[in-house]
């Protein structure tokens, strides 16, 4: 049992990271901007109504924690720099609080095409992606400086669903198949992380 607090838990990703992390038996605080807008409701849960862009009420729901796992995103025409600078403030508060373990959802874009090139540099590369990679990049590049134990999922399509555990996993590319997961999964697949340590401080490729 661990105490984690989870980053972007009213998102999509982020309330399937609260489920797991709760039926994992884990004590759980969920930092959420609004509480009207979050779905989960469990007896164990504690709600941390804050920005990800206030550091110090960053810092204060990491104070205690063993963990942090990071959710953080943005649509396409929204502010994308929130991606970055949210976790910046994330990895300084862990700093402050003395706590080393991170998990952080990415994106697809910031895995390797090859030895040499980021998909989000490759040939093709959708240009409507640009932005929301680029976002992630920077938080990619927060982290590798970090000095912390850190994990950067990376998923490609994340449509909305629940767990299947039947995905693919690999280190710095994503692996072949459909170019989907469901968050359901990336929450899985955090949570498994986080009790095994096998990726850390390193990108992870999923998919089906």
């Amino acid at each position: 049992m661990q105490r984690i607090v989870v980053f972007g838990a009213s998102g999509n990703v982020g309330q399937h990271l609260v489920r797991e992390a709760l039926n994992r038996t884990n004590i759980v605080t969920a930092f959420i901007r609004d509480k009207q807008k979050f779905n989960v409701s469990y007896p164990e849960l504690r709600l941390t109504e804050g920005d990800v862009s206030d550091a110090g009420a960053v810092a204060e729901a990491i104070k205690g924690q063993d963990a942090v796992l990071a959710a953080l995103g943005a649509g396409l025409n929204s502010n994308l720099d929130i991606i970055w600078l949210g976790l910046e403030n994330i990895i300084k508060g862990m700093q402050q609080n003395g706590v080393r373990r991170i998990i952080s959802v990415g994106s697809a874009g910031v895995l390797q095409a090859d030895a040499q090139t980021l998909r989000r540099d490759a040939l093709g590369y959708p240009t409507m992606f640009k932005g929301v990679s680029g976002a992630h990049l920077k938080a990619y590049e927060a982290l590798r400086g970090s000095g912390l134990d850190w994990t950067f999922v990376c998923p490609p399509n994340m449509p909305e669903g629940d767990s299947t555990d039947n995905f693919k996993v690999q280190a710095d590319y994503l692996p072949e198949g459909e170019g989907r997961i469901t968050t359901g999964d990336v929450a899985l697949f955090m949570l498994r992380e986080l009790e095994n340590g096998q990726y850390i401080q390193r990108r992870v490729g999923l998919t089906y």
